[in-house]
């Protein structure tokens, strides 16, 4: 494995992209994983403009596991990252409402969620009524609340754990653009970078001055256009 090739490039580098290479290291993936991410300021991704809400309220159980797993990784935080960690999560319940007509599929969603465990509750309009009095029930027909490991978090505060924590395993972020993605044979394929350099640490604004290329990038023998490029077992698209 040289400085130009990679077991794996992620693309993307806010709370998925971050949160795949923390995981991937975490969990014992010994190969280098590269993060590319053209915006290391966040501020146009997803998790930059996200609500960051967290419930278990879906409708398949793979769904409601996996934000199982999410608000336990939450709640452990400080164990995952440090006694200073902090995401900014708070358990104020969560609140899917549902017409006289849907009523039916939202108990049928409860009564799942329920049995995996989820703390949800069925509340009728007059429940809702004597418990959000500010809140209009007019249309409504119950609607699904969930009364703990449900909320928000702060997202920017969680991709910033989630990527000095991968950074901090060995992954390395490259502040760069994708701009193709090739094969070369049935194993490999190869990502190209516009240009690029070295993230060593989370950025909360652009980067300062002209981008240049990385030219220890330069050069690869799995180069898929004209621009510097690197190879890869495994390419994961990330925002």
């Amino acid at each position: 494995m040289t400085e130009s090739s990679a077991e794996i490039v992620i693309i993307g580098g806010a709370a998925v992209g971050s949160s795949i290479a923390y995981f991937l290291k975490r969990d014992g993936f010994k190969g280098r994983v590269v993060v590319v991410e053209k915006d290391p300021s966040y501020q146009w991704c997803a998790t930059g403009r996200a609500v960051a809400g967290v419930r278990q309220q879906f409708s398949t159980p793979e769904n409601i596991r996996l934000s199982q797993f999410g608000v336990g990784f939450f709640k452990g935080i400080r164990q995952e990252f440090g006694p200073e960690a902090d995401i900014a999560f708070r358990e104020r319940g969560y609140m899917i409402m549902a017409t006289p007509e849907g009523r039916g599929v939202l108990e049928s969603n409860i009564a799942l969620q329920k049995s995996l465990g989820a703390d949800t509750e069925l509340l009728l309009p007059a429940d809702i009524e004597a418990r959000f009095p500010w809140l209009s029930t007019e249309g409504l027909g119950a609607a699904g609340w969930g009364r703990s490991g449900e909320g928000w978090v702060d997202p920017s505060m969680l991709r910033g754990l989630l990527q000095k924590g991968a950074q901090s395993r060995g992954v390395t972020y490259v502040a760069d653009e994708v701009i193709g993605i090739g094969t070369a044979g049935a194993s490999r394929a190869s990502s190209s970078p516009a240009a690029g350099r070295s993230q060593r640490e989370p950025s909360s604004a652009p980067p300062a001055g002209i981008r240049r290329r990385w030219r220890r990038w330069r050069g690869s023998r799995c180069r898929s256009t004209r621009r510097s490029g690197w190879c890869s077992s495994s390419i994961a698209r990330s925002r």
